[in-house]
């Protein structure tokens, strides 16, 4: 089973073929990565999967429902017609989440994990981009990121 970590852009950025297939060319470049993690590009034209996770979080949480209606008001479209838009809910997912950008697989070793979490912390840090972990449903604290990642244990 693999330990996957996520690198988004900052909330409000669009996604783009480029900028992600850059980025994963950039990580699979770094020397603690190169050969210890699966770097995949993230990049997705907008689907249905966009739809049905727009669907689930305004379902599950208030807030996104109000920042979608205004976000739709915003753009003179009407919301419950905008939710079923592959288009609409790529960019709104976007605009509050960030774009997806890289996949990146931690090796299952401890001391090459530590060493490929701190690069990927660092790339993180001097590209603008968050590093997001689906295990913990939380962004990492590029500020304070610890060793590991948590839940990788």
């Amino acid at each position: 089973m693999s330990y996957d970590l996520f690198l988004l852009d900052q909330s409000g950025s669009l996604r783009q073929r480029p900028r992600s297939e850059a980025i994963a060319s950039a990580l699979a470049e770094i020397p603690e990565v190169a050969g210890t993690c699966a770097v995949r590009a993230s990049y997705s034209q907008p689907d249905e999967l966009d739809v049905e996770t727009l669907e689930e979080a305004l379902e599950e949480e208030p807030e996104t429902a109000r920042r979608f209606q205004a976000f739709c008001r915003a753009r003179g479209v009407d919301p419950k017609l905008a939710a079923g838009s592959a288009d609409t809910a790529a960019e709104f997912l976007d605009h509050c989440w960030g774009a997806s950008l890289a996949t990146v697989s931690l090796p299952s070793g401890r001391r090459e994990a530590i060493a490929a979490f701190a690069a990927l912390v660092a790339f993180a840090i001097a590209h603008g981009c968050r590093l997001s972990n689906p295990q913990t449903g939380t962004d990492v604290d590029l500020e304070s990121p610890g060793q590991l990642p948590g839940l990788w244990e």
